[in-house]
C-alpha cells in the first residue's frame, strides 16, 4: 500500500495478536488505561467518563460513533485490532450551549505489557466550547506498540481547541488516528506536539460537512537520533463556504527523519471553499532527512485552494548576523529555531502551554 511505502507496518508486531481469546484477554490486562479509572464530572453537565461506561450511559448518542470505521482501509488492520482489544478509553460531552471553562485532559500511558490500545471519544454540543489535551507518555522504558484512535464531534456552532502531545519512550512503535467532524459553522483550533517514540505514524482527518466550517490545524515535530516519523493529514471538505488553514514544523537532527503527506479533497458542492496547507522543515545535520508530498482534489471550480513546502538547514546569513551582534553559535541557532516555531506557539490559547512548548523545544534541540 502506498500510505504503508516507507513505514514498516510489521514492526507494530500485529501478527503477535492472532490466537485465541485467553490471549486477546492477557493484552487487555495490561494496560495502563485499565488502572485509571475515571469518575464522571458533571460541571455545567459536562461529562467525563471511562468509554465502557459512557456506552451504556450515553448509548443512542455513542453506539452509532463506536460501531463505525473511523479510518480508511489502509489503517483497517490497526482499526480492527484497537476495536477488539481496546478497553477504559475515555469519552467526553459538552452538553448543548455550555462553555468548559476547565481544559480537559486525557491521559494515554503505556504501562507494562507490550502492546497499549487507546480509543477515545468527544462530542461537543451545539454552541458550546471546551479545550482538550490529548497526552501519551510512557510508563515504561521497554519497548511496546502504542495503536490509538481518537474521536472528535463538534456539533453546529461548537469550538474546540483540541492538542495532541506524544512522548512515549524512544523504542515505542506509536499509531495515532484521528477523525474530526465539523457540522455547520464548527470551529476547530488542533495543535499536535510530537516528540517520542522510535517510530511514528499518524493520521489526522479534518471532514468539514457543515456549511461555514472552519479548521485551523498546526503541529511541531522535533526529532533526534534515528526517529522516524510519517505524519498524514487529509482536509475534506463537503460544505460550501467551508476553511481550512494547516501549517505543520518540523526540526531534525542527527539521522531523524520526517514524511509529510497532506491531502485536501474539495467535493462538487462545497462551493467558495478556502484551504490551505504548508509543511516547513529545518534539518539541523547532514543525515536529517524530511520528504513532503501534498495533494489536492478539487472537484468543483469555485474554490481558493494553495500549498507549500520547504525543507533545508538554518540560514547561514542569519547565523552570521546573530554571531555578529555578540551570540554565541549556540545561541544563535537556538533564537533561530525558537523564531522558526514562533508562528505556531503564539497561536496557542494558553499562556502555560506556550511557555511549556518553548521550553520543550529549547530542551530537545
Amino acid at each position: 500500500m502506498e500510505t504503508w511505502r516507507r513505514t514498516n507496518l510489521e514492526r507494530w508486531n500485529l501478527d503477535q495478536l492472532e490466537g485465541s481469546t485467553h490471549t486477546i484477554a492477557d493484552h487487555r490486562s495490561s494496560r495502563s488505561l485499565d488502572r485509571q479509572p475515571v469518575a464522571d464530572h458533571h460541571e455545567n453537565g459536562v461529562v467525563l467518563t471511562d468509554l465502557e461506561t459512557a456506552a451504556r450511559t450515553h448509548q443512542a448518542l455513542l453506539a452509532p460513533v463506536l460501531e463505525e470505521f473511523w479510518a480508511g482501509e489502509d489503517f483497517r488492520k490497526m482499526e480492527l485490532a484497537n476495536k477488539a482489544l481496546w478497553r477504559g478509553g475515555k469519552f467526553i460531552y459538552v452538553p448543548d450551549g455550555v462553555k468548559a471553562v476547565v481544559p480537559v485532559r486525557l491521559i494515554c500511558k503505556s504501562g507494562e505489557g507490550n502492546f497499549s490500545f487507546s480509543r477515545n471519544v468527544v462530542v461537543v454540543g451545539e454552541g458550546s466550547e471546551v479545550v482538550v489535551l490529548e497526552d501519551h507518555q510512557s510508563e515504561t522504558t521497554e519497548p511496546q506498540s502504542s495503536v490509538a484512535f481518537s474521536r472528535l464531534i463538534l456539533k453546529s456552532g461548537a469550538k474546540a481547541h483540541f492538542f495532541y502531545t506524544q512522548e512515549l519512550n524512544a523504542q515505542t512503535a506509536h499509531f495515532w488516528h484521528q477523525k474530526c467532524t465539523l457540522e455547520r459553522e464548527a470551529q476547530l483550533f488542533h495543535t499536535s506536539v510530537i516528540m517520542g517514540g522510535g517510530v511514528h505514524k499518524s493520521h489526522l482527518e479534518v471532514e468539514l460537512s457543515g456549511q461555514g466550517a472552519r479548521s485551523e490545524l498546526f503541529g511541531i515535530l522535533l526529532g533526534k537520533k534515528e526517529q522516524h516519523f510519517d505524519i498524514g493529514t487529509y482536509q475534506h471538505h463537503l460544505g460550501d463556504h467551508t476553511y481550512s488553514d494547516l501549517l505543520f514544523k518540523s526540526a531534525l537532527k542527527d539521522g531523524a527523519r520526517s514524511i509529510y503527506t497532506g491531502f485536501i479533497k474539495v467535493e462538487k458542492q462545497a462551493l467558495e471553499t478556502n484551504a490551505y496547507q504548508a509543511n516547513h522543515n529545518l534539518l539541523l545535520s547532514e543525515r536529517a532527512r524530511a520528504d513532503s508530498t501534498p495533494v489536492l482534489e478539487i472537484l468543483t471550480n469555485a474554490v481558493h485552494c494553495k500549498h507549500g513546502a520547504t525543507a533545508g538547514p538554518l540560514g547561514s546569513e542569519e547565523l552570521f548576523y546573530l554571531q555578529s551582534r555578540g551570540l554565541s553559535e549556540p545561541e544563535a541557532e537556538k533564537m533561530l529555531i525558537g523564531g522558526f516555531f514562533e508562528p505556531i506557539l503564539r497561536k496557542l490559547p494558553m499562556l502555560e502551554m506556550r511557555e511549556r512548548l518553548a521550553a520543550r523545544v529549547a530542551e530537545a534541540l
